[in-house]
């Protein structure tokens, strides 16, 4: 119970928490329908799911110097790859569906916040983000 409360009142997570439905509501429109549940997802998960070592853990990181839009990023990045390397959202082998675009906007979006940030070049973002999950894309399906 005391936990619950912790988490209600921590500054960082609630920082965390606006800073995600900011970006939700900075996506692209016609992005909505992939990323709102993904935003969504995030969200719960740490309202709901998030233990106090995990919020301790994330202050942390904060500290450190990670940023709360690279954190967002990051989990939709991964989110993002792992469903486009799955095979789900093709329509022929390394043909994506609509819905399959959808999500590489979406990466591209998440992308595009953190090189706007300054936290991640171009260069970089696509060698060691973009590039391997096309490579991904191109083999699964």
């Amino acid at each position: 119970m005391f936990g619950f409360f912790k988490k209600k009142s921590d500054p960082v997570v609630n920082d965390l928490l606006t800073k995600i439905e900011e970006l939700k509501n900075g996506a692209p429109e016609n992005l909505y329908d992939v990323a709102n549940p993904l935003f969504d997802s995030l969200a719960n998960a740490v309202k709901t799911k998030w233990t106090l070592k995990n919020i301790e853990d994330y202050v942390g990181n904060i500290k450190d110097g990670e940023s709360h839009e690279g954190f967002i990023s990051n989990y939709l990045v991964h989110t993002c790859g792992d469903r486009l390397e799955s095979g789900m959202y093709h329509v022929y082998r390394g043909l994506l569906s609509e819905e399959g675009k959808a999500y590489v906007q979406l990466l591209n979006y998440a992308i595009g916040v953190m090189v706007k940030k300054g936290e991640y070049t171009e260069v970089w973002a696509h060698e060691n983000l973009r590039g391997p999950i096309m490579r991904g894309i191109k083999e699964a399906g």
